[in-house]
């Protein structure tokens, strides 16, 4: 593979379902709203940006899906068709954390280094996590948990991305979220999704099919404050 690997990244874990296939430095996009049905639209916004970019599933290097914490169907559509895409092609897979999605999103776009991801997980809980970012690398200040609201904690300022802040307002106050630098309206999209793919790829973090795993969290345990 050369440096730049041919990377095609599928999120489903929002009501936005989005492709995009990175091909040297160009990159291709295609999403679409829907309540439901997933599984049915992701193949379709393939074909659109193969078509697009005058490439085929053969041209593929790397796969990377948006693993979750998120909806489980929506999760389950996605990894169903990254690991179906990997097997076929027998390609090396990144799966991606949405929250670490839309934190990179923040991070390219402000660079504000230290971010709360937060997200809405229904039944008064929310996913969270709390990263640091550099150039070309991160670390999780907080690893991914599901949280009740009250949890959430921090001892320094930071800025905070995701829907979690607009449902649970007073994370704001809670966290000393610096609102004006912050973005509560950010989703996980695929092209963040390929743009961490290719991140992961150079040092050398991917997983063979059997291991694009999905996570969910409700099972798992949350920090111990």
């Amino acid at each position: 593979m050369n440096k730049y690997p041919t990377t095609l990244a599928i999120n489903t874990t929002t009501r936005y379902c989005s492709v995009a296939l990175l091909v040297g430095d160009k990159e291709f996009v295609a999403e679409e709203y829907s309540e439901r049905g997933h599984e049915g639209i992701i193949l379709s916004l393939m074909d659109q940006v193969f078509a697009e970019s005058h490439t085929t599933k053969q041209d593929v290097e790397l796969l990377a899906f948006g693993r979750g914490p998120g909806a489980f169907t929506g999760i389950r559509v996605a990894t169903a068709t990254a690991q179906g895409l990997a097997f076929g092609l027998n390609l090396p897979v990144v799966p991606v954390s949405d929250l670490l999605n839309i934190s990179f999103q923040h991070f390219k776009a402000s660079e504000e280094k230290t971010i709360a991801a937060c997200v809405d997980a229904r039944m008064d809980e929310i996913y969270a996590a709390i990263i640091e970012w550099s150039d070309h690398s991160y670390e999780y200040i907080k690893p991914e948990a599901l949280l009740k609201p009250d949890d959430f904690q921090c001892e320094s300022s930071l800025c905070g991305v995701g829907n979690g802040f607009e449902v649970f307002p007073q994370l704001i106050e809670q966290l000393s979220v610096d609102a004006s630098n912050s973005n509560y309206a950010l989703i996980p999209t695929a092209l963040a999704a390929a743009q961490l793919a290719r991140m992961e790829f150079a040092k050398g973090n991917v997983v063979e099919a059997g291991d694009a795993l999905p996570v969910y969290l409700r099972n798992e345990v949350a920090w111990k404050v």
